[in-house]
């Protein structure tokens, strides 16, 4: 890394005039340095060379900041294709883990390393530093917690069965988009998420009201179709009673609830899919297509059955693949959420020393609701989930790459071994209508935990990247991607 980054480096051409105004007009080094603002050190090596040199016509003088690399650019590449892929299997490293990882890629390669790299056993600051200046495809960043049931049920088995099986639905009922709907819950507190604010420079710490810390949970449920269109949402309030003023400011023909928790149950549901019956007008004549989570709320028998008699063909997600798989978690519930984080700080501003309980959180929704459930949001989940327009292939291979982390070598029945996803799938059914719609569910409970400290001695052949030849000592080699042990 530079050590003086705002010093600029003097072309070929200024430091050729600069060396003929010291050589052939005698001025002083310094002067000329001064004068042209180019290290006076650079200038008097530059006129050495000058004067060493047999044919000053064609003479080049060039930076010698190559001299101290350690890495060469395809090493330099090598290790940002691997810390791109750790990050992408979702065990990315942090900044010391690199800098360890870099002191043993430069020993493998037999590389001149400072004193202090050798004493700390570590890359120095410096060094990372520049190394992320030169990548700017990395980034030091804050992770977001993902759970490991999401981390490895979300591959590419499940999904191509879920959309095998939705395939087939289409086949069979000819759906049209309009007759293709999701449905997803989704929660809201009386504690808001705090908005940014502009404060003093320097402070730790800023302060911003809410109604409490922990606040009471409103669900909320909606449904929209592959056109974009919303049905009015279904809201549950903790309450053991229902009362008709808690949907006070709710969007029309919102439909509310009570129950001692907040969340859905079997009971409950049944209400809810009354609801879209009778906004939707579905009979068994035109059936509707409803997508929806295998949560055992939404797959009770009373619901089946009230299924079969109005027209609605259930069908399930594979379990932890809603948070890509799910149209309204994709693109309506992030603007959604933020919309009414930002009513409730208004809200707040506007009723000094009030604060928001369950029965403003309807007019709190509904505020949000109208400007974000919209058809641009909703179409565009649809469409990047590949669930209209059917899209048999939403996702490329980086989308799946932390779900190798649990395969497993098995053998087949000819004796051969083959890598192959580690979580054991069970077909469910799904119910529907007209026919009952089987769906790949992952049993979670046999996934294990792995550290990200803990790699496999060996090293997988796929975990090189495609610019290594397979004799090349790559980052890989040395810190192999983590590998969940067989049972």
């Amino acid at each position: 890394k530079r050590k003086h980054p705002d010093r600029a480096q003097a072309s070929n051409s200024l430091m050729l005039d600069a060396v003929r105004l010291v050589c052939d007009q005698k001025k002083s080094i310094r002067e000329v340095a001064e004068a042209l603002k180019i290290s006076k050190s650079a200038l008097g090596r530059a006129v050495k060379k000058y004067k060493d040199s047999g044919d000053k016509d064609n003479i080049l003088f060039k930076s010698n900041l190559v001299c101290g690399m350690i890495f060469t650019a395809e090493d330099e590449v090598l290790l940002k294709e691997y810390l791109l892929k750790a990050s992408k299997m979702h065990y990315g490293l942090k900044r010391m883990q690199v800098c360890s990882v870099a002191y043993q890629h430069a020993k493998a390669l037999n590389r001149k390393c400072p004193a202090s790299w050798q004493a700390n056993n570590l890359a120095g600051r410096d060094w990372f530093m520049g190394f992320m200046d030169h990548h700017s495809e990395l980034s030091l960043q804050s992770p977001e917690a993902t759970s490991l049931g999401r981390a490895t049920s979300f591959n590419k088995h499940n999904v191509d069965a879920f959309l095998s099986n939705l395939k087939s639905v289409y086949d069979r009922y000819q759906l049209t988009p309009d007759r293709i709907y999701i449905g997803d819950e989704t929660g809201f507190t009386t504690a808001h998420n705090r908005p940014k604010v502009v404060g003093a420079c320097g402070e730790k710490q800023i302060g911003q009201v809410t109604s409490a810390d922990r606040g009471e949970l409103v669900t909320v449920l909606c449904t929209v179709n592959a056109i974009g269109n919303a049905l009015p949402p279904v809201l549950i309030f903790p309450r053991v009673r229902f009362k008709d003023f808690f949907l006070k400011g709710a969007p029309a023909g919102s439909l509310g609830l009570a129950d001692r928790s907040g969340w859905m149950s079997s009971e409950l549901f049944l209400l809810a899919l009354e609801h879209i019956v009778r906004h939707t007008k579905c009979s068994t004549e035109e059936p509707i297509l409803l997508i929806r989570d295998n949560h055992e709320s939404h797959v009770s028998i009373n619901t089946i059955n009230k299924a079969k008699e109005s027209g609605v063909i259930l069908l399930t997600f594979p379990p932890h693949c809603s948070h890509r798989l799910q149209p309204l978690d994709v693109s309506v519930y992030g603007p959604f959420k933020s919309r009414y984080n930002a009513a409730c700080n208004d809200w707040l501003t506007d009723n000094p020393g009030k604060a928001i309980s369950i029965y403003n959180v309807a007019e709190l929704v509904g505020s949000a609701y109208v400007p974000t459930v919209t058809q641009k949001n909703i179409i565009s989940g649809f469409q990047k989930t590949g669930i209209w327009p059917f899209n048999s292939e939403p996702f490329t291979v980086d989308d799946y790459m932390m779900s190798p982390v649990t395969d497993r070598p098995v053998a087949s029945p000819c004796g051969e071994v083959s890598r192959q996803t580690a979580t054991m799938v069970s077909e469910t059914s799904s119910a529907s209508l007209l026919e009952n719609v089987s769906n790949a569910e992952v049993n979670t409970n046999r996934a294990r935990s792995v550290s990200a400290d803990i790699f496999t001695p060996t090293v997988d052949e796929s975990a090189s990247t495609s610019t290594a030849s397979p004799s090349r000592i790559v980052p890989s080699g040395l810190r192999p991607f983590p590998t969940a042990t067989p049972h």
